[in-house]
């Protein structure tokens, strides 16, 4: 089932669509079926001696990349492999710079 990428807020964190294509780093033919995971953070303090959680926080916040973005982990459907979303979209950007340049050494096509 196809959905329009759209702004959604999900556990009150507004979630923004991907803007950027992926390419599983490790099985390296998978470009449309990925798992997006989602981080959360809950501080807690625990007791040094019992391990007994003395403050827990009723407010789950989100990490945020340097760049303001979420902090994102992605899944490969294809070969499971997990990883950050930067690492996808990296191998995506160095494939496609690889076949263009790989288009622009080939001999000219004589007629």
């Amino acid at each position: 089932m196809y959905m329009e990428a759209e702004e959604v807020i999900r556990f009150g964190v507004e979630v923004k669509p991907v803007a950027d294509a992926y390419l599983c780093p490790i099985c390296q033919t998978n470009r449309t079926r990925f798992a997006l995971i989602y981080k959360f953070v809950q501080e807690v303090q625990l007791d040094p001696h019992t391990g007994r959680v003395v403050y827990e926080a009723h407010e789950l916040e989100s990490p945020l990349r340097p760049d303001g973005r979420l902090d994102i982990d992605v899944r490969c459907l294809e070969c499971d492999y997990v990883g950050a979303e930067m690492t996808f979209i990296k191998t995506q950007k160095r494939e496609a710079k690889l076949a263009k340049r790989g288009r622009e050494n080939r001999p000219a096509a004589s007629s």
